[in-house]
């Protein structure tokens, strides 16, 4: 960003946003861009530093409130979770330090682990509409998602 920043454009075609004129609006969604992403890596190293896994950072690292209020850096194209993935990744590798992570059981294995000690497919499915109808729609699909892996 701040490569950008430097050559001053008056005219800014972003890839999945509508184009800026101007080099004080450029230079302002720039910055704050900037700021997001620096947050974001503050933020997962920090995570890291602490010992923290990826799914844990995943779902701790967050944009302060009010860069998340610009219309620049709302989740449309991708998450702040797929980027936290990304450093994490990039920086670590996949292995995050729980050992299971160097050889988890098979989807199909796991699911069927999962029915088996929710008492069988037909409690997950009840589970699964409890989760729809209450509007938590990431649990449900995660429910289908080890129904269909057990078959």
């Amino acid at each position: 960003m701040d490569e950008l920043l430097a050559f001053e454009p008056e005219i800014l075609g972003p890839g999945h946003a509508k184009p800026l004129i101007g080099e004080g609006a450029i230079k302002e969604v720039l910055t704050s861009c900037r700021d997001a992403i620096r947050n974001v890596v503050d933020a997962t190293r920090d995570g890291m530093d602490g010992v923290m896994t990826i799914d844990e950072l995943t779902h701790a690292v967050n944009l302060p409130e009010e860069p998340a209020k610009n219309l620049y850096l709302r989740e449309c194209c991708g998450r702040m979770n797929f980027a936290v993935r990304a450093y994490f990744v990039g920086a670590r590798s996949w292995l995050e330090g729980i050992p299971t992570s160097l050889g988890p059981l098979s989807p199909w294995n796991e699911a069927e682990r999962f029915i088996k000690l929710a008492d069988g497919a037909d409690a997950v499915r009840a589970e699964t509409g409890t989760a729809r109808s209450d509007g938590d729609r990431r649990g449900a699909l995660q429910l289908i998602d080890r129904l269909i892996n057990a078959d």
